[in-house]
């Protein structure tokens, strides 16, 4: 494949989709998408990203160099790797759950550390009172 519009005819057959399918996909009229396809119009640089939204490299939708599967590794990599950070947020998301619930269960326990200080204080006091004779 020596130019644009041939790659982006690979890709709708790729895809498995008429061009009315292809157009509607990407948000553009079928008649514009035939125009790329067919070399008539230049395609925009908007459908090209949403080109490589779908998993299609930019070198070969714009130049037709084919990547190595090496070189096609980090798409795969960055899936493989926010699919670890998204399970690594849910374990933190989860951890702070617990040590939200150590904190008040903390926040409860000081409360009533501090309410039988309290208590004690006062009965001090009212001893004390009671020694000196203050009422």
């Amino acid at each position: 494949m020596d130019n644009i519009a041939e790659r982006l005819k690979q890709i709708r057959l790729n895809e498995q989709k008429s061009q009315d399918k292809m157009a509607e996909e990407l948000g553009i009229a079928q008649r514009s998408w035939s125009n790329y396809e067919n070399g008539k119009s230049d395609i925009p640089f908007q459908v090209i990203m949403k080109l490589e939204a779908k998993g299609y490299s930019l070198n070969w939708i714009l130049k037709g160099i084919e990547l190595s599967d090496t070189q096609s590794i980090p798409n795969e990599a960055l899936k493989i790797e926010l699919e670890n950070k998204n399970r690594e947020i849910e374990i933190l998301k989860k951890e702070n759950s617990e040590m939200e619930n150590q904190l008040q269960e903390l926040e409860a326990k000081n409360k009533e550390v501090t309410d039988e200080l309290l208590t004690r204080m006062r009965q001090l006091v009212d001893i004390q009172n009671r020694q000196l004779g203050i009422v």
